[in-house]
């Protein structure tokens, strides 16, 4: 499936309404409220003040996306020139395209992102992650910003996600850490992360790929913190790393049987260099539930398969894993962990598999519902958009709907009704086939 961009369903809504019209500007915009072109007047009907509240939206440079009400002196047919309200325009060195309509572009965004939200199922993104390995105690890289990791201490340096080919192995993301500092460092804490006190007196086996900036400025440290508080213990791993090339960095260690704290670190070493992580792992102990990756916020998962390829010395660093093995019957569950806090959903497997396969889960999750401007994307296109676009309008009706005259009240109630009752008979036809159910139904969400 491909992706529509935010000014093709723009268009799209505001021609269904009858509502768009685009032009170009016949002189480049001044640092003025003026917005010249003589185009316009083949719409104005040769009359005076026509476009008064209507709203523009200017597509520039120096104005990009720019909205503003227009009226602040009545429109000029003759000249064809609007008059916006607010501030000056900035100065653009070329025509630009614009688009005039009676209800603002920032509604019309408002009212597709809010459509986008509600039409899961009949409109959804599908999702196919491959994050989650058997064993595994560590979470995976579920980013709540991007330079902020769930679970994960940032460093003092600066933490950035990398979606980029070349700059990720085998996962979806990588981090990205910029040291501050000597060691500076992407830490899992168990203050923060409790499961890691499970490990307790536990051989553990501690693996993550690494491309660093500087040849041997990357290692895996383990602090352990004695049941008094003060003594720690460090082990740091000695695998030797090539700069720029990627590394799988290793570090076995039995743990001691009475702690306080442990904390795994992913350091480099030098100030200012820096090292792309990829997501670690950390195995040893029977592992039967696992946090969710965040491709399945307010999603559904539908299946899980194991992998059935094993060619590396642990099958999940596979280049290309295959899953036509075994597919396991598992269910999400909502819970805390011990210290209270965030809740989470979980993957709750039941079962001690053998490490270090990967596990595909397959399912769908709303669309993103994240436009912000013309460029920005959504997760469908075809007939899909066809789909949403009713709903879009319902939504649009409303916002708009506000308190006007008990006649405008009445146009807008249709409007939402019209949109309401499309959208219930296309989604027969044009919803989104979803991925077939094999789970622990009683857990499944």
């Amino acid at each position: 499936m491909g992706t529509t961009t935010g000014l093709t369903l723009f268009q799209r809504l505001s021609q269904d309404l009858g509502d768009y019209i685009s032009f170009a500007t016949t002189t480049p915009i001044a640092a003025t409220k003026l917005v010249v072109s003589t185009t316009l007047n083949e719409h104005d009907w040769g009359q005076n003040g026509s476009f008064n509240n209507w709203y523009i939206l200017i597509d520039g440079v120096t104005n990009a996306e720019v909205v503003r009400r227009l009226g602040s002196t009545a429109y000029v047919s003759s000249s064809g020139t609007l008059y916006v309200y607010g501030a000056n325009l900035q100065v653009e060195a070329a025509n630009k395209t614009c688009y005039l309509t009676k209800y603002s572009f920032t509604d019309y965004l408002r009212a597709i992102n809010k459509a986008a939200r509600t039409v899961c199922p009949n409109l959804h993104q599908k999702v196919n992650n491959r994050q989650l390995i058997t064993g595994n105690l560590m979470p995976c890289f579920n980013w709540l910003t991007t330079a902020t990791l769930a679970h994960y201490t940032s460093p003092a340096g600066t933490l950035l996600k990398i979606a980029t080919a070349g700059s990720t192995l085998n996962g979806k993301t990588s981090a990205k850490v910029t040291g501050s500092g000597a060691n500076d460092k992407l830490e899992l804490d168990s203050n923060n992360y409790p499961p890691l006190l499970d490990c307790m007196g536990q051989a553990i086996e501690v693996r993550v790929w690494v491309q660093a900036e500087v040849a041997n400025d990357a290692d895996i440290t383990i602090i352990e913190t004695e049941n008094d508080g003060v003594t720690t213990n460090t082990n740091t791993s000695t695998t030797t790393c090539a700069a720029g090339q990627w590394t799988l960095l290793e570090l076995d260690r039995t743990l001691d049987s009475d702690l306080t704290r442990i904390q795994i670190q992913l350091r480099v070493n030098t100030t200012t260099k820096y090292a792309i992580w990829g997501e670690p792992r950390l195995t040893g102990i029977p592992v039967y539930e696992y946090i969710l990756p965040d491709d399945f916020d307010d999603g559904v998962v539908s299946q899980v398969r194991m992998q059935s390829s094993s060619l590396a010395d642990d099958p999940c660093d596979d280049m290309n894993p295959r899953f036509g093995g075994t597919t396991i019957y598992p269910r999400v569950i909502s819970r805390y962990f011990l210290d209270g806090g965030t809740e989470y959903n979980f993957l709750s497997i039941g079962n001690d598999y053998v490490d270090n396969y990967r596990l595909e889960l397959v399912g769908y999750a709303p669309l993103s519902n994240a436009l912000t401007g013309l460029t920005s994307t959504i997760e469908i296109d075809g007939k899909e958009v066809e789909l949403l676009l009713p709903k879009a309008k319902a939504e649009l009706a409303k916002i708009i709907k506000g308190t006007p005259s008990s006649q405008d009240t009445a146009v807008f109630t249709q409007m939402q009704y019209e949109g309401e009752l499309e959208y219930e008979r296309l989604k027969r036809t044009l919803g989104m086939a979803r991925p077939t159910i094999k789970m622990n139904i009683r857990g499944a969400r």
